[in-house]
């Protein structure tokens, strides 16, 4: 004879309290060291960098954004300075990239893809990608705000600009058939 609500449903009860009570136990959790002073939250999100060169790929900021005051290429050596070893790990393993060759305009030549901050003559900072050809500043795509982690990746003759590394949020640059687009 079964109880209804009685004691063989508070064994049951019991025996998933049990196993969700030894599963957590069983969870190994790490604290992953961050750049930041926000403890559990992710370097990516959190850290800000200081933009203070004053071109891009040889070309004066100036040229390119008259406002602007300083600019930082965030690349893989940039950040290898930065970071833990695991920190690096994480970047070195991912498919996001710092810079990227792509063909979007069916030139014969491919464009070259980069991202980085810049701070503007007022004092505000933001994140950039950048297009160049054999050299040549094509365009620029800003966002400002935060001056912090941004990377792209090449898929389906786009580029996409991640702001978060392990978000799926991100912005399309695109190639219209006469100029590039954000998207």
């Amino acid at each position: 004879m079964q109880l209804e609500g009685g004691i063989g449903m508070l064994i049951g009860k019991s025996r998933v309290l049990l196993l969700i009570v030894f599963f957590c136990v069983g969870c190994k959790t790490t604290q992953t060291e961050t750049l930041s002073s926000k403890p559990y939250e992710a370097w990516w999100i959190s850290e800000e960098f200081t933009p203070s060169e004053t071109n891009i790929k040889g070309i004066a900021i100036s040229q390119i954004m008259p406002d602007w005051k300083y600019v930082l290429l965030i690349d893989e050596d940039y950040l290898k300075k930065r970071l833990s070893a695991d920190q690096f790990r994480d970047i070195r393993d991912s498919n996001l990239k710092f810079n990227v060759q792509a063909n979007l305009d069916n030139t014969p030549n491919e464009e070259t893809f980069v991202v980085g901050i810049y701070e503007v003559l007022s004092g505000e900072k933001g994140r950039f990608v950048a297009i160049f050809r054999n050299s040549e500043f094509i365009k620029l795509f800003a966002d400002a705000g935060s001056s912090g982690y941004s990377s792209i990746y090449l898929k389906d003759n786009q580029i996409r600009w991640y702001k978060c590394m392990e978000c799926g949020d991100f912005d399309s640059i695109l190639w219209s058939g006469s100029d590039y687009l954000l998207q």
